[in-house]
Order: structure tokens, then sequence, then C-alpha cells
């Protein structure tokens, strides 16, 4: 496989394609193994339960020399990593429309990657349905299973266990359906090394999984959906977990928002007008009013995460789409407000969710980039906190990704370690993704 750097030198110059080629690319996957937590069912839905010990644990991989041109690419430049190497078992975490986070785990090198594609679509090569977690190995650009999916050739038989939730015969809770569409409802927890989602069941499976969607309508009435917690993938354990909670739980939907905050040690949670935190060592939920103006759009928008001065900036939502100048609101973790900003400039319009948008907080810049890859806007734009303005960085990206993918899957996430911000672009559904890199500016 060959590296492609491609460098975008002003928004009003042609993309050139330059610096480095015909670098061979080596990257560990010699691994046999795949980090799925949940083994095979069989046709009984029993669980083969033989994990070796801790496999996160062998993380993060030893550097793959594409590190070395991702930490010396100029400012403004793209890099082109091609396809990430399969997983050895499940092959490739394929494209998902609306999954616009990939949760970074920087203590182990690791990008989790999760939601559905195609509504009620499962992957006939393998078996499993589109509920599968992955993790990026950063270091290694390559795929590995993290859990594969609810099997559909073999359902399992579901019980409901003693929190109210679907669960295997040895109580152990199952995600069956659950994302649907990720947006930005997934984040990571470094202290306690866990990936955090909430749930928006699905039931498009009726027809693949008839026997579990009879099983969830039978029941619907009895489970717990008024006093859970987020589902957590517990590396530790690896293994899926989800408690029934101390204190009432928000409703959930498409379109949510969810981030872990270090200084809390909470979990917050936007959906609508509503602000929520999760705290996972009280396992307990606690809604907040917040003071300041109200959001002027509805679900589905584009957020990132300021550790800096601690605050979520959350914009371009839908149903309403804002109607005034401004659709970048800010809201202040240590003072329960949201903000208006009225930001000079604008990043192209009201309208930037997570179906087609990705908002980074870049640490080294200090800086929110909006990366715009819709069929009506390509772009990347800047917001600077310090001076409350957005400027256009760049009105182009790599023209392959367009020609060979179109819009589709395409999902990312920023990486302070490496400070580069990686995209993996791919058709909805498809396997044959491939996954760029772009360096915004070099470190202060």
């Amino acid at each position: 496989m060959v590296y492609r750097v491609l460098r975008i030198q002003s928004i009003s110059a042609a993309t050139t394609v330059c610096l480095a080629t015909g670098m061979a690319m080596l990257v560990a996957v010699a691994s046999s193994f795949s980090l799925c937590a949940i083994a095979a069912e069989g046709a009984s839905g029993a669980v083969a339960t033989k994990p070796s010990p801790n496999r996160f644990s062998q993380f993060p991989s030893p550097p793959g020399k594409q590190l070395d041109l991702i930490r010396a690419l100029p400012d403004g430049t793209w890099l082109e990593l091609g396809p990430p190497a399969p997983d050895p078992k499940w092959g490739h975490g394929r494209g998902r429309a609306w999954a616009a986070n990939l949760p970074v785990a920087t203590s182990l090198g690791l990008a989790f990657f999760y939601g559905e594609g195609i509504h009620g679509w499962w992957d006939e090569k393998t078996g499993r349905y589109m509920d599968d977690l992955w993790a990026y190995d950063i270091n290694a650009n390559r795929w590995v299973t993290v859990y594969p999916g609810t099997d559909v050739r073999h359902p399992p038989k579901l019980h409901l266990n003693n929190d109210g939730f679907p669960a295997l015969e040895n109580g152990d809770p199952i995600p069956i359906g659950t994302p649907v569409h990720n947006y930005q409802a997934s984040t990571w927890d470094p202290k306690r090394k866990t990936f955090l989602t909430m749930e928006v069941r699905d039931v498009d499976y009726d027809k693949s999984m008839p026997t579990v969607y009879t099983f969830i309508q039978a029941n619907k009435n009895r489970l717990n959906a008024s006093h859970a917690s987020p589902w957590i993938y517990d590396t530790k354990i690896d293994k899926w977990r989800r408690h029934a909670t101390l204190t009432p739980s928000p409703e959930t939907g498409p379109g949510d928002v969810l981030y872990y905050i270090p200084f809390m040690d909470k979990v917050f949670f936007r959906r609508h007008d509503e602000v929520w935190f999760y705290d996972p060592g009280g396992n307990s939920w606690k809604q907040v009013t917040p003071g300041g103006p109200p959001l002027p759009f509805g679900i589905d928008a584009a957020a990132c995460y300021d550790p800096k001065r601690e605050r979520i900036y959350i914009g371009g939502g839908d149903y309403p789409e804002a109607t005034g100048p401004n659709a970048f609101w800010i809201y202040d973790l240590r003072n329960n407000r949201w903000i208006d900003p009225k930001p000079k400039g604008s990043p192209g319009g009201n309208r930037y969710g997570a179906d087609s948008e990705e908002m980074h907080y870049d640490s080294a810049s200090d800086t929110v980039l909006l990366f715009r890859h819709s069929d009506e806007q390509k772009a990347i734009y800047a917001y600077s906190p310090e001076s409350n303005e957005w400027t256009l960085v760049a009105d182009h990206l790599p023209k392959r990704w367009y020609a060979d993918y179109g819009v589709g899957g395409t999902a990312g996430f920023y990486d302070p370690a490496l400070n580069a911000h990686f995209f993996y672009v791919a058709g909805d559904s498809d396997d044959d993704g491939t996954m760029y890199v772009y360096r915004y500016k070099k470190a202060k």
C-alpha cells in the first residue's frame, strides 16, 4: 500500500499531490485474535466464555512507520493512509452514516466506532447485525473487533435480567439493535477505561431476527427505560455492562450528545433542551436547568468538548434548524449556562449536523474546526475561542474522498497526542473505506 500526502495550499489554490509517495505500509497485523468480548453464539444462544486475560492490556500497539509521516505533516496538509488493515476474523469496520464522533482512548491508542449504517441491515459475510463495536488502532492503522454484533443466523435466547435489561442466560446484558445511528452519543471514560453510549432502540430487525423482535415487543412494558445507565463496554472485564440507576434517567432518541467531563468525573448528556449528568461512580442521573438563552435548533447537532475552558461547543442542529444569524452555542460546564457567543463570521450556514459534518476541538492550536463534507458544501472552517470568530480555512477537501466514496459513512476524531484529525471515509454500510489524516497547524 502507498501513502499519499495531499497539500491544500490555500482556500483558492488547487489541491496538489506531493511530498511523499512510495513508502511501503508497515502495519503490525500479525495478531491472530480479534477483540470480541462476546464470542460467536451457538444455535442455543449460549455464549462461549473463554476470552484470553485482559486483551486490552496489549494496547497501545507498537508504533507503525506511518506515525512518522503524521508527525511530519506540514500545516494544512492531508495524508491518505489507505484502508485500515482488517480484523483477522471479522474484517473491516463498515462505514456508518450519522456517526460523526469516534471517542478516543488515548491510553490505549484506540478510537471506538459504533452505530448502525443502513436501517435493519446485517452483514451476510459474517452473519452479524450492525450493532457491532469496533476500535481503530491508531498506531497500526488497523481495525480491531471489540464486539462483532448480534448473531443473526443464531440469535441469542433472551431473558430480562434483574435490572430489567435484555440479557443472556447468564444475566449479562446484551445491546441488540441499540445504536441506530450514533450521532454524538458515545464517549470514553479514561478513569474507568469504559466506552459509554446512549440507547436509541432499533426495531428494524423484525425480519432478520423475528424471535428477538417478538421478545422485545412482548416485554416492552417491562423493559427498564426509566432508571437506566448508558450502555457501557468495560475494557477491564471485556464485556458489556448496563445498570439500573438509583435515580430516573433521561429519555433518549436520535441526535443526542454525550461527553465525559474529567474535572467533574461525570458524563454530560444533551437531549433537545434538556441537560443531564450521569455519575459513573454513584450510578445516578441528575437533570440540571441551564441558564442563558435556549438553543435555537433541535437534534443532530455537531459538537465537541473544550477542556481548556470547560465548554461544550454545539451547533448546526435540525428539527428545527436555527433561523437567526447564529446556530453555534456554548454550554458553560462550570456555571451551568448556555451562551450565545454571537461570533463574527459564519461556518457556511446554520445546518451542520452529524450526518455530514464533524466538529473537533484542536488543542494544539486552541481552535474549533468544522469539517463540512455534504453534497452542498465541502470546506473547513475554524472558530477561534479567543477572537470569537469563524474563518474559512479551505474551500475544498481531497478529491478522491468524493470520487471514490461520496459523503456516505464518514466519521472522525482528533488525536491530541499526534495533533492530527483522522477521518474514516466509506460508503454507508460498505467495507471499502479508507483513512485520511489532516494537520491544521503545528503546536504553538
